[in-house]
This record gives structure tokens, sequence and C-alpha cells, in this order.
């Protein structure tokens, strides 16, 4: 077959399969069109999925910081205060470290900080005092304060993961040894 032949049957074939080829592209931008509009239906429902589980968990935030315990009588949460605190006054930080980690464990090894916190201090209520509830100019209370910066440290010390998100507390396995550590610590000064 010589070129001329091949250009023939070539435009001969050409003129046989261009309505099915222009078929099937009309047919794939149809698709395409359909994919599109499915993923912006897709995007649209995810952002309203996000935005319930945001009012969710804000609505359960709330729940949990009502049901944290009372204050000790005769205690004012809204008294801010910038005095000195004479050591020895307030809960010694390295008091926290042990229902911080106990309240991780029994939560399955992660939890919201407030839940966290309504833990710790159900743990800690015989030793906080009307000094660890005083307000500070922050508005946050003194012992949760507190209790923040134990977190912090153990944080640092690797004992609570650094990548967990913003707001969860998290136990690693050198936590949990250490808390192990602190419970038989604990037992045996009794």
């Amino acid at each position: 077959m010589n070129e001329e032949e091949l250009k023939k049957k070539v435009a001969e074939l050409l003129g046989v399969y261009s309505p099915h080829i222009e078929a099937l592209k009309q047919r794939r931008a149809e698709l395409i069109g359909e994919l599109q509009a499915l993923r912006a239906e897709l995007i649209e429902e995810l952002h309203k999925l996000r935005s319930e589980a945001v009012q969710l968990v804000s609505a359960l935030d709330k729940d949990i910081e009502s049901l944290r315990p009372e204050t000790p009588s005769g205690v004012d949460k809204k008294r801010k205060t910038t005095r000195k605190i004479t050591k020895g006054v307030l809960v010694p930080m390295e008091e926290y470290r042990l229902p911080i980690l106990e309240a991780l464990i029994e939560m399955g090894g992660r939890g919201r900080s407030p839940a966290v916190l309504v833990k710790v201090e159900e743990k800690m209520r015989d030793k906080l005092n009307e000094v660890d509830y005083e307000g500070l100019k922050s508005g946050e209370t003194r012992w949760k304060n507190r209790a923040a910066w134990v977190r912090y440290q153990l944080v640092d010390e690797d004992y609570l993961k650094k990548d967990s998100p913003r707001g969860i507390w998290e136990i690693t396995d050198a936590g949990r040894a250490l808390y192990q550590e602190l419970k038989a610590g604990q037992q045996t000064s009794r």
C-alpha cells in the first residue's frame, strides 16, 4: 500500500468513526460536568456536616462545664487577684501530675481539655483551697492555669503527645509508665 492509498484509507476511517469520536467526546464532557456538580454537592454537604459537628462539640463542652462540681463554699470564682501568693499556700504543681495522667487513662488515653480538667478537679478536690480557686487577670481560675502549665511540662517531657489536635490532651506510653510509678510511690508513702 502506497502513501496515497494509506491517506485515502485514513480519511475513509475518519469519516466512518468521526461521528462516534465526537459522540464520545460529548459524553465525556457531560460526565465531567456531572462529576463536577456531584463534587460541589459533596463539598457543600461536608461543610454542613462540619458546621453541625462544631456546634455539637461546642454544646458538649458547655454540658461538660455545667457538670463541673461546685467550687468550695465561700470561694468567689470571679474574683481576680494580682497579689503575691505566699509559698506553700498553693497546691504544688507536681501534685497535678498524677491526677492529669489518671484522668487521661480513665478517659481512654485522650480527652478534650475541659473534660480532663473536670476530672482533675474531682481528683484534687480535697487538696485545692480558696487561693487555688481565685481568678487571674486572664479570667482563668488559678488551679486551671497551673494544671495547663503541668500539662505543658508533661508534653515537653514526652509523657503527653506533642502532636495532639488543639484542645486535646493525649497520654503516651511513657506517660502511662510514669502514672504507674507515681501511683506506686503514692501507695508506698501512705
